[in-house]
Parts: structure tokens; sequence; C-alpha cells
């Protein structure tokens, strides 16, 4: 299953959404919460708050209700209170800073019948809270400042959206991890199938084909041996000859790529191997105007089928030289893995691969060579025979051009 950028935009505009909502919820509830413990005071002594409105409105000294506003100042936390008349106006006032209800203010909403009895407003651009406490003749009105509040809120609304976002992102992150392991669990299942068929097809192939095949071969070699190489069969019957080769070099290599084990597992010199590996392609390589150079670490030693890592060395050896017709150089590397191992690295001047073609590289019988000259089963025998060895094969392409190819194999070393 695979994961698009349309998937991913939806998911990430989905998350950011469901953050954005739940910090609005927060930051709604925590409002509530602080404004409740504002009210909470002055709501507890609302009766006394009655009576002594009541008494200073009866009595209608003015000296009496700013002595017990500036009391209701320090007793309940307020900005600022003001005792009003029963038309809305402001009787007395007085406060704490300069927010503040001026005297013979009205009040339009005290005039409404003060409902609800507290009110979110704004005094000279500031926010506040006022809470009304109603009696015949008039009542109290205290308000306080919401800066500090909505400030608080803020905060915390921030810090949830930050954590609702860090959740959904690890939770996105773990998703995509486990949606990549499917991923290779299938494209492993899938492999697996193909190599069961390929197993069947080679086994079908060796048995139909390898005796008349032997046969051929033998026939064109012993022909070839008996004519001069001024005769005009001479080239014909050795075109059968390497034609023969060929095709029983394809039925090995189908072989291999069926087989599914490592082979006979031993211990052995990685740079040796290689020495003799190149042994046998360095000659058609000069011939070619490609150099093959060396970079070997002394002392490394592998563990697995040494035939078939020297198989591994060859083909990745053999394209490189391919990718060159014009000539270049080779670099063959090798030396100790950062996470454990060793590595075997080989790197061209060539062309490189194309973008688009990159993630089928390893595929069976893919290749972009011309027909005739080559199988595409040459980089996914290398796939194949690293994995049974318990390896990794990673491609890069320099954004200078050419190709890189880093085997990682378990070392040989106790």
């Amino acid at each position: 299953m695979k994961v698009g950028r349309k998937h991913l935009l939806l998911f990430v505009a989905g998350l950011i959404f469901f953050a954005c909502l739940i910090s609005v919820s927060s930051r709604r509830a925590v409002h509530a919460v602080l404004t409740a413990n504002l009210e909470s005071a002055a709501r507890a002594q609302e009766y006394g708050i009655a009576e002594s409105m009541e008494i200073g409105l009866r009595e209608g000294s003015k000296e009496l209700l700013s002595a017990y506003l500036q009391g209701c100042l320090g007793g309940f936390g307020a900005a600022y209170a003001a005792a009003v008349d029963g038309r809305g106006v402001v009787l007395a006032a007085a406060s704490v800073a300069d927010l503040r209800r001026e005297e013979g203010e009205r009040l339009e909403s005290w005039v409404a019948a003060v409902e609800p009895p507290s009110n979110e407003t704004s005094i000279r651009g500031r926010p506040v809270l006022e809470l009304a406490f109603p009696v015949p003749g008039g009542g109290l009105l205290l308000g306080y400042e919401l800066k500090g509040v909505l400030l608080t809120e803020r905060r915390i609304a921030m810090k949830i959206f930050l954590f609702t976002g860090a959740a959904g992102g690890l939770t996105l992150g773990l998703l995509l991890l486990a949606m990549r392991d499917l991923a290779r669990r299938e494209e492993r299942l899938r492999r697996t199938e193909k190599l069961s068929a390929l197993g069947r097809l080679a086994a079908g192939i060796a048995h139909e084909i390898n005796n008349p095949l032997g046969s051929i071969l033998g026939f064109a070699q012993a022909a070839a041996a008996r004519l001069s190489p001024s005769d005009a069969l001479t080239p014909p019957m050795r075109a059968i000859e390497e034609e023969a080769v060929r095709c029983r070099n394809i039925v090995q290599s189908l072989l291999t790529f069926s087989r599914q084990d490592a082979g006979a597992v031993e211990v052995f010199d990685l740079a040796r191997a290689v020495e003799e590996t190149l042994s046998m392609i360095e000659a058609q390589a000069r011939v070619q105007g490609v150099t093959m150079t060396r970079a070997l670490e002394p002392g490394l030693s592998a563990a697995g089928d040494r035939g078939q890592i020297q198989q591994v060395i060859m083909n990745l050896c053999t394209n490189a030289v391919d990718a060159m017709p014009e000539g270049g150089r080779v670099t063959i590397r090798s030396g100790e893995a950062k996470g454990g191992g060793i590595y075997l690295e080989v790197q061209d001047e060539g062309a490189g691969v194309p973008a688009e073609i990159r993630p089928k590289i390893f595929d069976p019988f893919f290749t972009t060579k011309e027909v005739g000259k080559g199988t595409g089963l040459g980089l996914s025998l290398v796939h194949e025979i690293v994995l049974r060895h318990r390896g990794t094969v990673d491609a890069s392409f320099p954004s200078g051009g050419g190709s890189s190819f880093r085997v990682t194999l378990p070392s040989g070393s106790k």
C-alpha cells in the first residue's frame, strides 16, 4: 500500500484542523474556569452584598457608598466598583487603576434588566468582565480586567495545539513506518512468489535446454577447431559457440537466481576475491578504455559463498564497464561499515540511471541495454545473492553523473 502526496496533505490538513478544534475548545473551557474563579469570591457573598447595597442606597450617602466600594476592591479583587441607581446611573465609583466607570455615567445594560448578571465588554479598549448585583433601587457593579486571563488562555491553547500536533505527527510517523514495513513485506512476498515461479521455470529450462545446448556447443567447438582461420565457416561457427555459451550462462544465472540458500559458507579474504575477479575482466575493460582503480582495505574477511560473492563483484564491475562505452574509470572500494560488517563499493563515471527507472533496477529481466546485450538478471542476481548473505545493497547516483553500488556483508572476523 502506497501513501501518495495527496493522501499525506489531506492527513496533515485534517491534523491541523483537529488540533485547532481541540485548541479552541480548550481555550473556551479555560476561559470558563478562569472567569468562574474571578466571580467565585463575590458570588459567595452575594446575599451580604445585596443587604449592604440596599442600606447604602437607602441612606443616599455618597461617602458611605464610596467607602463600601473601596472595601469591595480589596475584598473581591476587582479592578473597579460602581454603585448604580435604578435608572442605571453611576452614583459612586472606585478603582485601583485608570480602568473605571465614571460617576454620572448611564449604563444601558443595567436598564435592560441587568441580564445576564455577568457580562464581558470593553472599557477604553481593554477587555473586562462585569458582575452585576441588582437590588431594589439599584445595585453594585464589579469589574475585572481580562488581559491576564486572555494571555493565560492563549498560552494554554498554544501548548495544547502544539501537543496535539506533536502527538498527531508522531502518529503519522508511526503510521508511515508501519506502512513502509508493510510495503516491504508485500514486496518481499511478491519477490518470493516470483522466485518460486522462476525456480520452476529454471528447472524446466535446465532439463529441456541444457542437454541440447551442450551438444550444440560441443559440436560448434569441434567444428571450429577443424576449420582454418581463413575458412568462410569459421566466423559463423565462432558465433554459434559464443551464443551457446551466452545461453548457458543465462540458464546458470536463472538457476542461481532461483536458489534459496547462500551456498557453502566460508571465511575468505575480500580483497583477494576482488583481485581474482578483476583479473577476468580487466583486460576487456582496458580494450574499452576503462581503468579499474582499487581502494581496498587489506585484512578484511567476508563470510559466505565465495563463488557467489565473486559473481556479485563480476556483475557490478561488468555493469560499470558497460556504462562507459567511451571509456572512463571504475573505482572499487572496501572497508568496515559503520553499522557493523564490511562493505564493497563499485563506482563508475557513466551517464547514471534516470530517476524514473531507478526503482526498477533490481527487478528481474529489467535492463536498459540493447536487445541481445543484456538479460536483466545482473543486478537482480546481485540483490538476491546479497540478501541471502544477510547483507544489503544500495544504489546512489551523484548529481555530477555516474552510479555507485555499495554492498554490505557480514564480517568473517570474530
